[in-house]
């Protein structure tokens, strides 16, 4: 059974993982610990995928093997597809599940994340 979990980041730049707890639109928590409840930025917050240790917003390299022999390489951002109901990757010129990525490829990397990438 996969952990339900969530990480944020905080105004300091910090991460913080742990259950998510939001008041409203402007004032988001993680509860780290029990007793321990860090505000994050709201739009920052992303979903474990329960594979990993990779979240939603995370940035993704990987090679995709297909039939004729040929690897390519692929970098992606890791989203929840609502309409799918699952987690996949969208690439500059296209969308692969998560799930079948891991399952070929056991280098997948996490090489970023687009909260952190836009604040550079």
């Amino acid at each position: 059974m996969n952990d339900v979990k969530f990480r944020g980041l905080t105004k300091e730049g910090k991460w913080v993982y742990g259950s998510l707890l939001a008041f409203d639109i402007n004032r988001t928590y993680i509860v780290e610990r029990q007793e321990d409840v860090v505000e994050v930025l709201p739009e920052t917050v992303g979903q474990y995928t329960g594979r990993k240790e990779i979240y939603d917003g995370d940035r993704v390299s990987f090679t995709v093997f297909d039939h004729n022999g040929i690897d390519s390489q692929y970098t992606g951002v890791v989203y929840y597809d609502e309409r799918d109901l699952a987690w996949n990757i969208r690439c500059e010129t296209a969308v692969f599940s998560l799930g079948s990525v891991m399952t070929e490829d056991d280098e997948l990397k996490v090489i970023g994340n687009i909260y952190e990438e836009a604040k550079i």
